[in-house]
């Protein structure tokens, strides 16, 4: 589960950056200028797309899925803590 969060949290990372990076953001929070912030950071339905998608915590349960459908399998595998190096 931490490595979908890993994944999950650099895919957010990178698309609030690419959004960030069209206009410059206002330098500071004041009330003029927080509804343009909270715009910026308030996730649209493209970025939550990964809510939909239905995980799975193990990888037997996955494969023995996706053989079932004909489907191939995305497995993800990362050793130690995705907060350090994520």
């Amino acid at each position: 589960m931490k490595t979908h969060l890993c994944v999950v949290l650099l895919g957010v990372a990178i698309r609030v950056n690419l959004a960030l990076s069209a206009a410059p953001p206002p330098e500071k929070l004041t009330p003029a200028t927080f509804e343009e912030i909270k715009t910026r950071l308030t996730l649209t339905g493209d970025e939550l797309a990964w809510q939909k998608v239905h995980w799975r915590d193990g990888f037997f349960e996955g494969l023995l899925e996706a053989q079932a459908a004909d489907k191939p399998l995305f497995y993800w595998i990362y050793e130690g803590d995705p907060r350090g190096y994520c």
